[in-house]
């Protein structure tokens, strides 16, 4: 919370645009504090960011945008995805380790539907659990990996968090639309999310074997998709590698 006393003019001219409301670490559900603080900062044009879990963020009706952290700790998308269709909400991608669940099917869905709309950030330094000193820091805990936060991003992966940065999400739908018997829109956010990553990689990542990507595909919606729906994704992504890999294909084939 900000503090009453804060000075937000000032703190406005000093470039910051947002205030952070955690109820979840203290165990706090007083949604009041959410709407209080919207209200404070809403003349600044501020966002206002959260850290509660889904079934509190779903009470809040505010007039700011609103940025959800830590996945709102959700188990799915489809809660996520239910808000971002009703209002001015971002969700933040970070602390995957807190969810009770694999976040990538919940990203990749985030990705599919509102590419625009998600926000990155590391969970260190954390909020501290206990009064301390401004010098005293939190130490790394073990989920976050010193050594691999300190390397760069893999290509691949680079590559596709630019796809979505960039926006390439319409022009990947307009590829694999021809490839369904049906609308996109009627898949599955995991299945969907899953075919236009597949997709992304099958066009512009050709030092990935076209098999490698349908098998790593397949694996994912086997995992986190409908009963039958790695099949249907096997279908979907065979016909856009015929399209799209023909060389390739057909040295295999």
């Amino acid at each position: 919370m900000i503090g009453e006393d804060a000075d937000l003019e000032a703190m406005h001219r000093a470039g910051i645009r947002g205030a952070r409301v955690n109820l979840e670490t203290e165990g706090d559900h007083d949604i009041q504090k959410i709407k209080r603080t919207a209200q404070r900062v809403a003349s600044l044009g501020w966002h206002v960011q959260v850290f509660a879990k889904i079934e509190i963020l779903r009470e809040i009706e505010i007039d700011v945008p609103l940025v959800i952290d830590h996945f709102g700790l959700a188990d799915s998308a489809e809660p996520l995805l239910s808000l971002m269709k009703k209002r001015d909400v971002w969700v933040k991608i970070s602390a995957p380790h807190r969810l009770s669940v694999d976040a990538r099917p919940i990203i990749a869905a985030l990705v599919a539907a509102h590419p625009d709309r998600l926000v990155w950030g590391s969970d260190w330094p954390h909020v501290p659990r206990a009064r301390r000193s401004p010098e005293r820091r939190e130490p790394f805990e073990a989920v976050d990996d010193a050594a691999a936060l300190a390397l760069p991003l893999p290509e691949r992966a680079r590559a596709l968090v630019a796809a979505a940065v960039a926006k390439e999400a319409a022009a990947l739908e307009r590829l694999v639309e021809p490839a369904l018997d049906r609308k996109l829109k009627e898949l599955s956010p995991v299945e969907r999310g899953i075919l236009l990553m597949a997709a992304f990689e099958l066009k512009n990542a050709p030092e990935i074997p076209y098999r490698v990507v349908i098998n790593e595909a397949i694996e994912l919606a086997k995992s986190f998709g409908g009963t039958d729906g790695y099949k249907y994704v096997n279908g979907v992504l065979d016909k856009l590698g015929a399209q799209l890999r023909p060389d390739e294909r057909r040295q295999r084939n």
